[in-house]
């Protein structure tokens, strides 16, 4: 699963950079799960976002045009082969936003899901938010609203380990 990550470069503009790491669904313990998604996350950063797998998005970027336009097909194909499952974290400036006059309260971001795979979900922290956006295949996942469901239990778990 890449687990992507935007960082703002020099620029001020924001970077994208991907990582795979599993997810230790299997793990009862929230601690323990979050434990072990840290220390993927610390082993993949070091080595930078073009790197491993997971640089396949960040390097795409760098095809030329008639190159891009020829492998993204092939690679589209063959994604579902190193992962399934998208996370990623948009976070937005901490400033009011409103479309006239109309303040914006809640943004629920939604990452395309690409062929074959199973999920993607967007995490987008605003003000004193955190909003959250799932796709899903209903073929993939027959059982979308168990996630629906749990989602709720296990961010309250991490709210928990933080107080």
């Amino acid at each position: 699963m890449p687990a992507q990550h935007r960082q703002t470069n020099d620029s001020g503009n924001n970077q994208l950079s991907a990582y795979l790491c599993d997810l230790p669904v299997h793990e009862p313990d929230p601690a323990a799960r979050l434990a072990l998604i840290q220390s993927s996350m610390r082993r993949n950063k070091p080595k930078g976002p073009t790197r491993g797998a997971g640089a396949l998005p960040v390097l795409a970027s760098q095809l030329p045009p008639l190159l891009h336009q020829v492998l993204t097909p092939i690679a589209a194909h063959a994604t579902h082969l190193l992962f399934d499952t998208v996370i990623t974290n948009v976070p937005l400036p901490d400033m009011e936003v409103s479309l006239d006059g109309a303040r914006l309260h809640q943004l629920y971001p939604l990452v395309p899901l690409p062929a074959g795979h199973a999920l993607s979900i967007a995490a987008c922290p605003y003000r004193d938010n955190v909003h959250i956006g799932l796709l899903a295949n209903r073929s993939a996942l027959p059982d979308i609203e168990k996630l629906h469901y749990a989602l709720p239990h296990a961010l309250a778990e991490l709210d928990d380990l933080a107080q």
